[in-house]
């Protein structure tokens, strides 16, 4: 049977840590629940003190602090360094699993030798109890129709999905599981990304391995105002930034190509923004420079020209 470790990053969540661990505790099937590993990111809340002083002694329950305080990809990465199961679990600590979350996981991990990274799907969940209809990665117009073929094995399976990674992400924090020696090989997460740390690791499983995606909904994810991803960044600086390193990356030489064009889109986005702050000439600035990864982008040009005439 797989051995699951859970890792779930923390910092001043203990309102909503409890009931993350519950929906991990309460998981059952066909796997071995090796251990959950809660790594504290130098909490100073006294609420989440308190709550993790009292969890840290439950069986297969570990608490073990960040060195400083350095954000989720570092807190995470500890805890995949700590973690003993063959498969290591990631789970916010504001999101739940959904019963049978792992195990839907585990049934594929057994049957596919070749299997090293799992994905699945999940609900944005709002305060008022809303849930979204369908899951969000389905809904999505990128990557709902790579996983719309039937599934009767019951996965999806995406062969080195690079391209379609580039695109978006193709699952989610709380619904990826991954072979441990595989997260080691690739050293973790890339801690000096505060937002995006989970896409660009994303992207570069997607250069190593296949993506087992199971097509059904296995966490919830709670929507508030403390999410890292809440508001949303308007200059999506943190995907910038992601990008850049990946083409630096001589690893990506082959989608380099594939890359400018998803920074071009990132630099439209920027001039979109800047122009209606009317920062007209930062908003040249970034259309011209949409315009150096794709000079026939024809939005782009009709920035730019707006922008010159200080035209919102």
């Amino acid at each position: 049977m797989p051995r699951f470790s859970v890792v779930i990053p923390c910092y001043n969540r203990g309102h909503y840590l409890e009931e993350a661990l519950e929906s991990a505790l309460s998981q059952e099937g066909p796997f071995e629940l090796e251990e959950i590993i809660l790594v504290d990111d130098h909490s100073d809340d006294p609420a989440t003190l308190d709550l993790l002083a009292r969890i840290g002694g439950r069986k297969r329950v570990q608490v073990i602090s960040n060195p400083g305080r350095r954000g989720p990809a570092a807190a995470r990465n500890v805890g995949i360094r700590a973690a003993r199961g063959d498969w290591v679990a990631f789970l916010d600590s504001d999101d739940i699993w959904l019963p049978g979350a792992l195990a839907s996981q585990a049934r594929v991990a057994a049957a596919e030798p070749e299997c090293r990274w799992l994905g699945g799907d999940m609900h944005r969940w709002y305060p008022d109890g809303r849930r979204d209809d369908r899951g969000s990665r389905m809904t999505s117009a990128i990557v709902g129709p790579l996983l719309s073929r039937d599934a009767p094995e019951g996965y999806v399976r995406l062969p080195r999905p690079v391209e379609a990674s580039l695109q978006a992400n193709l699952t989610w924090t709380s619904t990826t599981t991954v072979r441990r020696e595989l997260l080691l090989e690739l050293r973790g997460y890339d801690d000096s990304l505060r937002k995006s740390e989970d896409g660009h690791l994303w992207i570069r499983l997607a250069a190593r391995t296949d993506l087992w995606f199971v097509p059904r909904v296995l966490a919830l994810y709670r929507q508030h105002d403390e999410n890292i991803t809440a508001p949303a960044d308007p200059l999506d600086e943190g995907t910038m930034r992601a990008f850049r390193m990946l083409l630096a990356d001589p690893e990506f030489r082959p989608y380099r190509r594939a890359i400018r064009r998803r920074l071009a889109r990132l630099w439209l986005r920027r001039g979109r923004y800047f122009r209606r702050q009317r920062q007209f000439g930062r908003a040249a600035v970034a259309y011209a420079r949409s315009l150096g990864r794709r000079p026939f982008e024809g939005e782009a040009w009709r920035g730019l020209g707006s922008s010159m005439l200080r035209r919102k």
